[in-house]
């Protein structure tokens, strides 16, 4: 017989310091790796998820800015 497993997981665009609040932090963090190519220690900051940190993921991380995992 198998036994089935579930584990809740939450995810909050935006959230890139995954400290569960979208805020200036995850803005600052982003801006900082804009230009940079998408690695293992800033993936999170590539929100649009097309293999490039740009404007666009900060545009998207500020229009989520005051948003909370609940």
């Amino acid at each position: 017989s198998s036994t089935v497993l579930s584990a809740p997981m939450s995810v909050l665009l935006g959230d890139t310091t995954a400290n569960g609040t979208v805020n200036s932090s995850d803005v600052s963090q982003t801006q900082s790796q804009s230009g940079q190519p998408v690695s293992i220690s800033n993936f999170r900051e590539d929100v649009t998820v097309n293999g490039s940190i740009n404007s666009s993921d900060v545009a998207v991380v500020q229009a989520q800015s005051g948003n909370a995992r609940p």
